[in-house]
């Protein structure tokens, strides 16, 4: 992919004019060369806005090019610079081709849309007709209608045409005076008409007239249904034509069965959201007879129907992928990487993309905020599905429709993109080639990831290794420009120490569960100064794990996410003065004694910090003055961990930030007294209390307290009585109470509550669950049923997991003893 490639390079060519390279070359001949690649960026940007197909047809050609930067390691530059010079060259023909075209929007894989429209419009109908375009945001409805609206012979056909956008805040008086301006003048008296007056008037405009209107952008049902009466049917070809998203703002709702609504809301809830389904499927239902039988047959066989029907998805996806931005391209394409019907973390998806040099920085936003713009683009699009979401109600996984992926996979590769390997894809031959982006899948076949990259080149030119069931580690040596390394699903037993070689990485993820202590050596950030993200896992066999860091870890100033079991960080060195590491957003976890005045002015931008006290030698480990974290105004999510065996009230000497808007604690064992210091915090939105963070059979808050608060989890607790209610806690929206056994009642007061939404329970006594119930029903009787109740049995859910494994892990002891016995029979008898 061009763009991909083209910020790949910019990126080395800026760490290289960043000193952090011996070159042969001028820094005047890296500068050149960086101003030509912000060029073709800005090129890419044109095209895609331009949708030419020259351009497309130019970079599809010069994919290779954009492989300069391995040159500029390996060969003279004299070969890249005349190979940039020539490709400059290309570039400018085709910019004076467009400028000699002049603005108008280029229909590439419209032409089809638009003879189709043109025949609606210009049909031997006498009748007035509504002709609705339909389809998702972004996919180009306004271009597609926008172009016949101006073609000559639609202009000249009707004797008025008029134009009017309707916003997703309509107002009736809006779309009135925009259907008046395209059809005569507006007088000075207009406006302080009353709509009826301006009724009347459009009606006058029209009648008697061959007309044709746009509506552009109806949202709702209630935009037309309050301006279709306007227009007149006389019988002479009128046309009104909408552009909509949704596929109900017209039609005759009368002729629908009743009895196909039921089967009619399961297709689509099969669908799952995706438009391309949803276009699918809709052609097929508008082809069979409308009858309970033929329905439920599409309802159960809806995958097979989709597959039958692959060559319109195709061309369907292709055309939707065609209209988004070329960074958009990437980060779509890269979404189908993850396994099939398993959901992506977005925090991870985010990281990744920054990684991979596919996300722009923006002056005014980290990266992280630009990420997350790209992901709600792509969501509002429907190409990303909504998965899990968080306590306070934000998106925290997403996944990709199943044929939606297959389509990423197969174009990823088409375009030399990503190569991805298992059984299926092993055996085509288009991946002979050394490969940019490698992601080893698991699957079902007995062939290993062993034995899928022996049979491979070099991996000299891999940039991107993601692994989920094979240790590439004698590979690795041989990846000298990897940058991405995710190898989390695959259990290393130990830290890889051939990563340290590895001088590209921007982001390592690995697990390394048989390592209880790993001390990353000292020479760790001079050869891999450009690392942005680092992740040890190491949560398994040992509880207590801990990464120990090197003191120069403070000159990695690109260091943006750190995540461990427990990390210890050292101190600053002797001879920095006030060393920061400016990009670090996010820490967690470290060790409560590093929490020096020193260290919380070193972090002073982290937005997500994990802190953990532990007990060594019988004596808890605490921080030396945690008063300072209440300087880190940026912090807004904190997280606390006590180890059990502690009785320490971290809140004898923890000041908390003002601006944090979601605290965690566990083990802490605070007096239900002292809540009232969290609950002063003005912004906090969230609050978890696990494993008795809070110990005491009573609580009352105070009035005033909680203000922001829309989520609330205690889990682990022996409070008996609770004495609070809606005023306490005035936009609560959350409600979850686990292991509680001896809470007698939630607050009643809860009934009056405008805003609670949800209350779960598990582990709760019999009288809890009641109060629940009233409240509920309470909420009802005033006409309130967004309030959910949700009692969970975890402990039985877990019991029978258990017996289930115990049963799983029995049968697989027998066969295990029997192989062993007879292996050793087979022995002895030699």
């Amino acid at each position: 992919m061009a763009y991909a490639a083209v910020v790949s390079l910019m990126q080395i060519l800026e760490n290289i004019l960043g000193e952090q390279y011996q070159i042969p070359w001028g820094k005047q001949q890296i500068e050149s060369l960086l101003e030509s690649m912000r060029c073709f960026d800005d090129f890419l940007g044109s095209s895609w806005k331009k949708r030419s197909p020259d351009a497309v047809h130019f970079f599809a050609e010069n994919e290779g090019n954009y492989l300069w930067w391995s040159k500029i390691i390996s060969q003279d530059l004299k070969l890249v610079v005349e190979e940039i010079e020539s490709i400059q060259l290309k570039v400018t023909c085709l910019e004076d081709s467009w400028a000699s075209a002049g603005d108008h929007d280029t229909m590439v894989g419209f032409k089809q849309d638009s003879l189709q429209l043109m025949d609606r419009i210009l049909g031997q109908s006498k009748k007035l007709q509504v002709v609705p375009v339909v389809g998702m945001g972004g996919i180009g409805k306004t271009t597609l209608v926008k172009n016949v609206f101006q073609d000559k012979s639609i202009l000249h056909h009707f004797d008025v045409a008029a134009w009017v956008t309707v916003s997703q805040n309509y107002r009736k008086r809006d779309i009135l005076l925009g259907l008046i301006e395209s059809t005569r003048r507006i007088t000075y008296e207009m406006p302080q008409e009353s709509d009826e007056e301006l009724s009347e008037c459009v009606y006058k405009c029209l009648k008697g007239r061959r007309y044709l209107i746009v509506m552009d952008g109806i949202w709702h049902t209630e935009a037309w249904e309050e301006i279709y009466r306007l227009f007149p049917d006389d019988n002479m070809g009128s046309r009104v034509l909408l552009t909509t998203r949704q596929s109900d703002v017209f039609g005759d709702k009368k002729s629908f069965p009743a009895e196909l609504k039921e089967v009619g809301m399961k297709i689509a809830r099969n669908c799952k959201g995706i438009p391309l389904s949803i276009v699918v499927i809709s052609g097929l239902l508008s082809k069979v007879a409308r009858t309970l039988e033929e329905w439920e047959s599409i309802a159960k066989n809806l995958s097979s129907v989709l597959l039958a029907n692959d060559g319109q998805w195709a061309e369907l996806l292709h055309f939707s992928y065609d209209h988004l931005s070329h960074h958009l391209k990437a980060c779509f394409l890269y979404t189908g990487v993850f396994p099939l019907d398993l959901e992506i973390p977005i925090s991870k998806l985010i990281k990744l993309w920054i990684a991979e040099g596919f996300i722009k920085q923006n002056s005014s936003k980290s990266l992280e905020e630009v990420a997350e713009e790209y992901f709600d683009d792509l969501m509002s699009r429907n190409l990303i599905l909504v998965g899990e979401k968080r306590f306070h109600g934000r998106i925290k996984t997403c996944a990709v429709h199943d044929l939606l992926r297959e389509w990423c996979l197969s174009k990823a590769l088409e375009q030399e993109f990503i190569h991805t390997l298992n059984a299926n894809i092993y055996k085509r031959p288009e991946i002979d080639s050394d490969p940019q982006r490698l992601f080893i899948l698991e699957d079902s076949s007995n062939k290993t990831g062993a034995e899928i990259l022996g049979t491979r080149g070099t991996f000299s030119l891999v940039r991107s290794l993601l692994s989920q069931c094979y240790n590439p580690h004698d590979k690795l040596r041989c990846c000298k420009l990897l940058r991405v390394l995710d190898l989390s699903k695959v259990d290393l037993g130990y830290f890889p120490r051939v990563i340290l070689e590895l001088i590209h990485l921007k982001y390592v993820s690995v697990c390394c569960k048989k390592e209880r202590e790993i001390y990353i050596p000292k020479y760790l950030p001079d050869s891999l100064r450009n690392l942005q993200t680092l992740i040890i896992d190491q949560l398994g066999r040992y509880i207590n794990s801990s990464v120990y860091l090197p003191p120069r870890i403070w000159s990695m100033q690109h260091l943006r996410h750190l995540r461990f079991g427990t990390c210890h960080f050292p101190h600053p060195r002797e001879g920095d003065k006030n060393p920061v590491l400016e990009n670090l957003q996010t820490l967690s976890y470290v060790s409560a004694s590093n929490c020096t005045e020193e260290f919380i002015q070193g972090i002073q931008n982290v937005k997500k910090l994990g802190i953990r006290f532990q007990v060594l030698n019988k004596q808890l480990v605490v921080a030396s003055s945690l008063r300072h974290l209440g300087k880190l105004h940026k912090l807004e999510t904190l997280k606390c961990v006590v180890e059990p065996r502690a009785h320490y009230n971290i809140l004898e000497d923890l000041i908390l930030p003002p601006n944090l808007k979601k605290l965690s604690l566990r083990g802490t064992r605070i007096s239900w007294t002292d809540v009232s210091i969290i609950g002063s915090l003005p912004n906090l939105e969230v609050l978890k209390l696990k494993e008795y963070a809070c110990e005491g059979s009573e609580w009352e808050p105070i009035e005033g307290e909680f203000c922001r608060l829309k989520c609330l989890l205690i889990d682990g607790t022996d409070l008996q009585h609770w004495r609070a209610g809606k005023d306490h806690f005035p936009i609560l929206e959350r409600l979850i109470l686990f292991d509680c056994p001896k809470l007698e009642e939630i607050p009643l007061d809860f009934v009056y509550s405008d805003t609670l939404e949800s209350i779960e329970l598990d582990d709760a006594s019999q009288s809890a669950v009641t109060s629940a119930r009233r409240i509920q029903e309470g909420q009802e009787d005033v006409g309130n049923e967004v309030l959910k109740v949700r009692i969970y049995d975890m402990w039985e859910y877990i019991s029978q997991k258990r017996k289930k494994e115990i049963e799983r892990r029995g049968i697989q002891a027998e066969e295990e003893e029997y192989l062993y016995s007879y292996s050793y029979d087979s022995y002895s008898s030699y």
